[in-house]
């Protein structure tokens, strides 16, 4: 069973319980970072993962003279993120990968290695620099048990999900597509107790000053209390 997850269904954050889509970079940051790629050095994305091209096959930029920018900009926008830091609870992230997929370039199926810069990997996390028209293919197509999603969202929307989750970049058969990937440690070890907070945060961000919410954030933030390490 497949479906296609496009941008109109960004309204419900939370598409399946293991999935979390929302918009997450402003344009203007969105139009920052597309600017270097402009004149930005690319590699053969071999150079973190498969080296197999039957496997992976796109570029990432690998610039010594504007990647410690591009990173400085998205690390300031992690961590300004209300959404991102009350949801999921973020300890740690590793560098960001600046990605581009053109005509015939994909990434078969996979799943993300668990450790990464020494950190145990909880959240796969997929941004999109450019919209769907301007590139046909390269869905991110995503299983949960007998179901796929597919995602191709507009510029600056991202998709989160669980790291053990299978998943794959389809070809793209014209254009360009631009995507940024990193990953994520959460403060709450325990993968069940973790899946709790996250979507009582959810349910929190997205209620308003409705009743019981004092309530409500109270037991959440006794929830943390006793499962947060730091």
């Amino acid at each position: 069973m497949k479906s296609l997850i496009s941008s109109t269904s960004l309204n419900s954050c939370l598409l399946i319980n293991m999935i979390h889509t929302y918009n997450m970079l402003p344009q203007g940051v969105v139009n920052n970072i597309n600017d270097f790629y402009e004149f930005c050095v690319f590699t053969d994305g071999s150079w973190s993962g498969s080296s197999d091209k039957k496997v992976k096959h796109n570029q990432q930029i690998l610039d010594e003279v504007h990647y410690p920018s591009m990173v400085q900009l998205m690390d300031k926008q992690i961590a300004s993120d209300q959404r991102l830091n009350y949801i999921f609870l973020p300890k740690g992230h590793t560098h960001p990968n600046f990605l581009k997929y053109t005509e015939g370039m994909h990434y078969d199926w996979h799943y993300d290695n668990f450790v990464l810069d020494q950190m145990r990997t909880d959240y796969s996390v997929t941004v999109f620099l450019n919209d769907p028209g301007e590139y046909e293919g390269g869905e991110l197509e995503i299983k949960v048990g007998d179901t796929t999603q597919e995602f191709k969202l507009n510029a600056g929307d991202a998709v989160i999900y669980h790291t053990g989750l299978h998943h794959r970049v389809k070809p793209v058969t014209s254009g360009e597509r631009r995507v940024i990937t990193w990953w994520m440690n959460s403060m709450i070890d325990d993968a069940s107790n973790r899946e709790i907070i996250v979507d009582l945060s959810k349910v929190l961000m997205d209620v308003g000053n409705a009743p019981m919410r004092g309530r409500l954030e109270t037991i959440r933030c006794n929830l943390i209390r006793a499962n947060a390490t730091i």
